[in-house]
Order: C-alpha cells, then sequence, then structure tokens
C-alpha cells in the first residue's frame, strides 16, 4: 500500500511540474539592462521584450524594492499584443547613504492570467558622497622621456609618444620656446576638455559637484598659464570626468625632473594603482568598479510579489 501511495506521489509532483513548466512556456519576458550600477539622480535603461503563445499579452508591470522606499509601482500597463519590445527608462533616487540596493521586478500576463516575472538588482551611488583622492600623481616635461600624460581608461600615467592616442586624456605640451622649459599648457588627445575653476571645494568635492560646476563653465580644448594650487576640472562629451589640483610645479635646470605633482578626485575609478611614481610619494589605491549582478526570473506566482 505503502509502495503505491509513493507511485502516486511522484506522479502528482511530475503533473505539478509539467503544469508549471507549461505556463512557463505561456509567457516568456527578456530584460537587457544598460547597466546595474547608477548613480543617484541618473538614469538606465532596459530593454524589455515579451511574448505568449496565447491570444494575447494584457499586462506589464515594474516595481521596485528599498529598504528605504519599500515597495513601489514604477510601471503598469495593459497590453492587447501579443508580443512587446520597447525600452523602459529608470530614474534613481537621489540617496543620502553611501549606497542602496534596489530591487526591480518585471512581470508580464497573458489573457489567460499565465505570467512570469525577471529581477535585476541595482545598486544606486549616492552623488553627493565626497570621492576618493588619489595623490602623488606625477605628470614630467614631455621632453625628459618619462611620463607626461595621463589616461582616464587605465586610471594610470602613460608616455604621450608611446601610447596609443586614445590613452592620451590629458598631457604636458612642450614649451614652443624651450625645451629645457616646462610647459605651463595641457592638451588632450581625446577630445578631454579643461576648465579652471580655482573656486571650487576641492576637498568637499563630490561627483554632483564636479558635474555642476564643470557643466555650467566654458571649457576649452587646452588649459594655459598653469600655477600651482590651481584647481582644473576635466570632462568630455558624455560628461565631467575629475578635479585636478595642482600641488607642486617643478621646472629645474635640464628637462629631466621637470614636472607637474597633482592630486586628482575623479568620477573614473580603477583598481590599478600605478597612477603615482617612484620619484613622488605614491599614489592611493583606485576603487574597483563593482560588476551588477545578473537578472534572476521565474513563472511561479507565488514567488513573485502581488
Amino acid at each position: 500500500m505503502k509502495r503505491i501511495l509513493s507511485i502516486l506521489l511522484i506522479f502528482a509532483l511530475l503533473g505539478a511540474a509539467c503544469e508549471r513548466e507549461s505556463e512557463a512556456d505561456n509567457v516568456v519576458i527578456f530584460v537587457k539592462p544598460s547597466a546595474t550600477t547608477v548613480n543617484g539622480g541618473e538614469k538606465i535603461y532596459f530593454d524589455i521584450t515579451s511574448k505568449t503563445i496565447n491570444q494575447q499579452l494584457n499586462r506589464l508591470t515594474i516595481e521596485s524594492f528599498d529598504s528605504i522606499n519599500g515597495e513601489v509601482l514604477l510601471y503598469d500597463e495593459e497590453l492587447s499584443e501579443k508580443s512587446i519590445s520597447f525600452r523602459y527608462v529608470y530614474d534613481a533616487p537621489i540617496v543620502e547613504t553611501p549606497t542602496l540596493e534596489v530591487e526591480l521586478t518585471f512581470t508580464a500576463w497573458d489573457n489567460l492570467g499565465n505570467k512570469q516575472w525577471i529581477r535585476y538588482n541595482v545598486e544606486v551611488v549616492s552623488a553627493m558622497e565626497g570621492l576618493d583622492e588619489l595623490t602623488g600623481i606625477a605628470l614630467y616635461s614631455p621632453t625628459s622621456n618619462k611620463e607626461d600624460a595621463f589616461s582616464f581608461r587605465l586610471m594610470q600615467r602613460v608616455k604621450s609618444r608611446e601610447a596609443e592616442d586614445g590613452d592620451v586624456d590629458i598631457y604636458v605640451e612642450a614649451d614652443a620656446a624651450e625645451e629645457n622649459t616646462l610647459g605651463r599648457s595641457w592638451g588632450s588627445k581625446t577630445g578631454v576638455r579643461f576648465c579652471k575653476a580655482n573656486n571650487f571645494n576641492y576637498a568637499a568635492a563630490s561627483q554632483l559637484s564636479i558635474e555642476s560646476v564643470y557643466n555650467n563653465s566654458i571649457t576649452s580644448a587646452k588649459i594655459s598659464d598653469l600655477e600651482i594650487e590651481d584647481i582644473i576640472l576635466v570632462g568630455n562629451d558624455r560628461g565631467a570626468l575629475a578635479a585636478i589640483r595642482i600641488v607642486n610645479i617643478y621646472d629645474d635646470e635640464g628637462s629631466t625632473f621637470d614636472r607637474y605633482d597633482i592630486s586628482m578626485k575623479s568620477l573614473r575609478v580603477s583598481d590599478n594603482d600605478d597612477a603615482g611614481t617612484n620619484d613622488t610619494p605614491p599614489a592611493d589605491e583606485g576603487v574597483t568598479e563593482d560588476e551588477g549582478e545578473e537578472g534572476t526570473n521565474s513563472s511561479d506566482a507565488e514567488e513573485s510579489k502581488e
């Protein structure tokens, strides 16, 4: 008798599994995020596609959940198509904590009540949080045969004559009249633009403050007449990149050790710790950017938020 009951239980479980598999096949949903880490107040987008084997999809919802705002219904649309494909733009909230984990759930229903959902965790980073500082960065004279340029992609110094142009974001320009004199101008081979902002509060620099001042300043393709304690904001066509403070300028006889000693608060950070040089104090280590988590999905109605 026990054996018969066991067999019946197995068949019942198999039947339930087949029913869930059938439900999953009735509705499918795919979501591709542009990013899973975003700064507060900025936007990312999600490309969404969904379809059903039945008559039509009849509803799509997007919900967010986090420890501060709780559960929020972001999007709720009635549908009448068999398949859909569109882009949803997500406005990240302004957060006061260093980071906030936001759970986004995308759910699609068809006309028979079948549904499937997929979930992504998005890390929202405070734009008002102070930035880490890279120190001890030495940009040498281009005639010194040392590193005279800086790459934001590599987050380290490079030699402008040897590096790919795409990695020469900032370089020291040679003095046109005297090769043993340190040039007082910086240029770029990547379209980086500069503005001098000596009233900028470098000590309290945050992403929000750098972006605000840079976006409201007149910028140029190079910066000249550089002096000690100048504050230089740099950016490109995608926005602000960093605030730079000139700590010291060395222009001695010859050009071997002529250089700018600078500190930098960058919106682009890396785990590469070679920003500095052995001739000056070592640079602080960069901060590694976290990679976002992959989405999870399910068609089980009990597991999804109602």
